[in-house]
């Protein structure tokens, strides 16, 4: 316990600094970077109701700003954007320096050739979604067993 303040006040403990969001992740805290509204809204509200805290982004230049502001846990990254596409937003990420390189990306795209999903594996995505091949549940599914494997 700190020592009486000498002008009579009671003393004050002292809080270390917080340290920044970048630098300290929250468990749970997920990227979505998705241009379809509809899709955006229903990832969001069902990786809520599964106790996550997801944020959005809407092309490429959202997604690195936020993922710059405060790193998350996972990245739920679609391929076909404005501007920047997703192959481009995950090169970027990769060739950050730890620990925003190291952040699992989840692919989740209509692009469905095998050239695609190499290039994605290859730039370093963790799994690679074909929308119309798996159910919303699903992909909350492997975005909590992935998280609980860290």
């Amino acid at each position: 316990m700190d020592a009486p303040a000498s002008s009579g006040e009671s003393a004050q403990p002292t809080q270390p600094a917080a340290p920044s969001p970048a630098a300290q992740p929250s468990r749970g805290s997920i990227l979505i970077v998705e241009d379809d509204r509809l899709l955006r809204e229903l990832l969001m509200e069902k990786l809520t109701r599964a106790g996550f805290s997801p944020r959005e982004a809407i092309d490429g230049q959202q997604a690195l700003a936020a993922i710059e502001a405060q790193t998350p846990d996972l990245v739920l990254l679609d391929l076909v954007l404005p501007g920047m596409d997703g192959f481009q937003i995950l090169r970027e990420i990769r060739s950050r320096k730890s620990p925003i390189a190291d952040i699992p990306v989840f692919v989740l795209s209509n692009l469905g050739d095998r050239s695609d999903f190499q290039r994605a594996k290859d730039l370093g995505a963790n799994e690679y979604f074909i929308k119309a091949h798996f159910s919303l549940d699903e992909i909350v599914d492997s975005v909590k067993w992935r998280l609980q494997q860290s």
